[in-house]
C-alpha cells in the first residue's frame, strides 16, 4: 500500500535529526578522548620534568657533598667517632658507649667495619698529608644521605603526595642536610633507616619495618618517637578502614 503523504513528509526530517544526534554524540566522545589524551600527555610530561629535576637535584647534592670532603676539618664529635673506630677494639667500644658516652652502638660499629674494609688508619697531622682519612670516614654519611633522598620518593608516592619528586628536590636544597651529610656522625644513617622503616609500614612489608626500625633504634634512641607515631597512625587508619596513610 502507498505511504501516506504525512508519513513521507515527516520521514526525512526525523532521519536527519537522528543522524545529527549520532554525529553530535560521536563528536562529543571524540572531543573527550582528545582532551583526555592531551591532558594525559601534559601530565606525563610534567611527571617526567619532575623526575628529571629530582635526578638533577640528587646529582647536585652528591657533587656538593663530595666537594672538599677531605679538608682537614674534623671537629670534636667527628674526632670522638674516628677515635672509637680506629683506636679501640669492639669490646672497648661497647664499654665506652655503655658507660662514658650513652650512644647506640650501630653507627660506631659500622664505621669501624668500614675502616677495616678500606684500610683506614690514623695519620700524624703536620707529618703526613691530610685528606684521605677525612674522605674515607665522611663518605658513608654522604652515601646514606643520598640514599635517604632516594627513599623519600617512594614513601611520598605511597603516602599520596601529588608530586613526590618535589619533596626530594626541596630536601636536597636544605642546607642542614648537606651539613650533616659531611660529618662523621650517625644522623644521615638514622634518617635513611627511619625512612625505610616508614616505607615498610606504608607498603605493608613487616620485615622491612622490623629490620629498619630496629636498626634505627640502634642508631639513635630518638627513633622511638617517629616510629611510634607512625605505628599509632597505621593502627588508627586500619580501624577506620581508610588504608595505610
Amino acid at each position: 500500500s502507498a505511504t501516506p503523504p504525512t508519513a513521507r513528509g515527516s520521514f526525512k526530517p526525523q532521519r536527519a535529526r537522528r543522524i545529527a544526534q549520532r554525529t553530535q554524540r560521536k563528536n562529543f566522545y571524540a572531543l573527550r578522548v582528545l582532551c583526555g589524551s592531551t591532558f594525559g600527555r601534559i601530565a606525563l610530561r610534567t611527571a617526567n620534568v619532575y623526575r628529571l629535576l629530582a635526578f638533577l637535584a640528587l646529582l647536585a647534592f652528591w657533587g656538593a657533598a663530595l666537594r672538599g670532603l677531605g679538608a682537614p676539618s674534623f671537629w670534636y664529635d667527628e674526632i670522638f667517632n674516628a677515635d672509637l673506630a680506629l683506636n679501640f677494639p669492639v669490646g672497648e667500644v661497647l664499654g665506652i658507649l655503655r658507660t662514658g658516652q650513652p650512644y647506640p652502638p650501630l653507627y660506631p660499629l659500622l664505621l669501624k667495619g668500614w675502616c677495616w674494609l678500606t684500610g683506614a688508619r690514623p695519620y700524624m697531622p703536620g707529618l703526613e698529608p691530610a685528606g684521605a682519612l677525612e674522605t674515607l670516614l665522611r663518605f658513608p654519611s654522604v652515601a646514606a644521605a643520598a640514599l635517604a633522598l632516594a627513599a623519600l620518593f617512594p614513601l611520598g608516592r605511597r603516602l599520596g603526595l601529588r608530586h613526590p619528586y618535589l619533596a626530594t628536590v626541596l630536601l636536597t636544597l636544605h642546607p642542614t642536610l648537606l651539613t650533616y651529610a659531611r660529618d662523621v656522625r650517625m644522623y644521615p644513617l638514622w634518617a635513611l633507616l627511619v625512612l625505610l622503616a616508614l616505607l615498610g609500614l606504608a607498603v605493608r612489608r613487616p620485615l622491612l619495618w622490623l629490620l629498619a626500625g630496629s636498626a634505627a633504634l640502634l642508631t639513635h634512641y630518638f627513633s622511638f618517637f617517629p616510629l611510634a607515631a607512625a605505628a599509632l597512625a597505621e593502627i588508627g587508619s586500619r580501624k577506620l578502614g581508610v588504608g595505610s596513610r
